[in-house]
Formats: structure tokens, sequence, C-alpha cells
């Protein structure tokens, strides 16, 4: 469901925005013109999906999930209207929006509502809130002091997992909360994923696929 909305903002972008961009981002540029003649279907059916998940998912959620469905899918998209509409730094904003909508919305749906007081919080830390601080570094949108605090992506998350793993340890052992002891599981795998992988390209001299619009070249050390 949240991925089929996630599409429609893609082709929102691709067929909408991109009329409007000097230098846009084309995506499926080989598929464009078959894609054009048939977006209004392509789109209709991950409507109906999204439509057909949505009442599926509501009808088995309390009423303290269905109100937070609701309001997620409403923010996701009116969040990826507004993302692709706009063109300045408020697209940092409207990125944090999407991606913690699209974050939420699963585990909203798979999680009882007792559960969101700490549940929330810790979900817009582990991923989406990271991903943003990321995204802010795109050359077009000029923060070159959260830049210089990046630097390195692959360097920054890892270190971002271990703050966020060492604030759920004392959390948790000021709390008692077995819940915050699931998170920390979580977020200690999150770190041993991103340290692995930062080991793996480091050692065998595997080279990250870089975007061209953050232009990490030269402040990677």
């Amino acid at each position: 469901m949240t991925m089929s909305l996630y599409e429609i903002g893609y082709f929102d972008n691709d067929f909408r925005t991109v009329a409007k961009e000097k230098n846009p981002t084309i995506r499926a540029d080989e598929n464009r013109d078959w894609l054009k003649k048939r977006l209004f279907s392509i789109i209709s059916v991950r409507i109906i999906i999204t439509i057909v998940l949505f009442i599926f998912l509501f009808n088995r959620s309390d009423s303290h999930q269905q109100i937070l469905l609701s309001v997620l899918i409403a923010i996701l998209i009116a969040g990826f209207y507004f993302h692709n509409t706009l063109r300045s730094r408020c697209n940092v904003v409207t990125y944090f929006i999407i991606v913690t909508a699209r974050y939420l919305i699963p585990a909203v749906a798979a999680t009882d509502s007792i559960y969101y007081q700490s549940m929330i919080p810790f979900m817009i830390f582990i991923f989406p809130l990271l991903r943003t601080v990321e995204h802010a570094c795109k050359d077009k949108y000029s923060f070159p002091a959260i830049k210089k605090i990046v630097r390195n992506p692959d360097v920054f998350r890892v270190k971002w997992y271990i703050a966020l793993t060492f604030i759920l340890v004392i959390v948790y052992f000021l709390s008692a909360n077995s819940i915050i002891l699931n998170f920390v599981a979580l977020s200690t795998y999150f770190l041993i994923y991103r340290a692995a992988t930062l080991y793996v390209s480091k050692s065998t001299r595997i080279l990250r696929t870089k975007h061209q619009s953050y232009n990490w070249d030269k402040d990677e050390k």
C-alpha cells in the first residue's frame, strides 16, 4: 500500500514536476513514452491496490490505529504533492514528511496502539531523520554546515547508530522498560549492518554509487 502511493508520487515527479525543472532527474528514460501512454492505467491500478489494502487494514485495526493510519496516508499524499510542487529548501521538510510517513504506516499497521508512544519516536530516529540529514546535503539546498558534519555518509551512519544505541541503553537502564530493550536490539542490528558495510567497502575498495546531486567526492575522507 505504502509503496503504491510512493510509486504514484514518483510518477507525479517524473511526468509533472520535471516539466518545471531546468536540470531534471529523469527515471525510466528508455520506457518513458511507453509509460506516458499507459500512465492513467498504471496509476489507477495503484490507487485500487491502496484502497483495497487500506480497507483490509482498517477493518482489522483498533480505533487508534484507524485514525493514525488515515492521518499518515493523508500526510503522505499531501507531502508528495508539496514535495513535487515546491522547489526550495522546503523540500528538506517535505522529504522528511514523506519518508517518515512511509516507515510509520507499516509500523503502525503492525503494532498495537499501546506501544505508539515509544515506537513512533524510535521509528523516526532509526532512519527517516538520518536520511533527511543526508538529503539536506544535496548541493541545491546549500547547507554547507550540515554537509561538513556528514562528510562521509557511510561513516556518518555508523556514528549515528552508535549514538542512538548508546542513548537507548541509557534510557533502558533508567526506565527498565522491556520495549526499549527491543529498540536497543534493533538499533544494534543497524549499527552492526552499517559497520560491516563500511568495513567491506573500505577493505575491498568497493565504491559506493554516488548521486551527482550530492557531490560527495571532495568531502569524503
